[in-house]
């Protein structure tokens, strides 16, 4: 089977996006519950430490993730094509 390297990388971009924008809306409504979800999958206490919500945040950080994530998925999507070939 052969993966569509650019499609996989465009849709999980969107994907990603969408996640990240949620995630973000997530944090604005409930920045002390975001907080301790996120400091109990970090393992770590953030004392002192405040969330920087701005729109400019949300442009950018969805943007950095969305590249991100669809290179990732276009190198796995490209090298999976390549093993697949090379075991043929």
């Amino acid at each position: 089977m052969k993966i569509h390297a650019q499609k996989l990388a465009l849709a999980t971009s969107v994907v990603v996006a969408v996640l990240y924008a949620a995630c973000w809306a997530v944090v604005l409504a409930l920045p002390d519950a975001a907080m301790s979800l996120t400091e109990d999958m970090l393992h770590v206490r953030m004392q002192n430490v405040e969330w920087h919500m701005t729109p400019r945040s949300l442009l950018v950080g969805a943007l950095a993730w969305a590249i991100a994530a669809g290179g990732t998925a276009w190198i796995v999507g490209t090298l999976y094509n390549r093993l697949c070939k090379a075991a043929s």
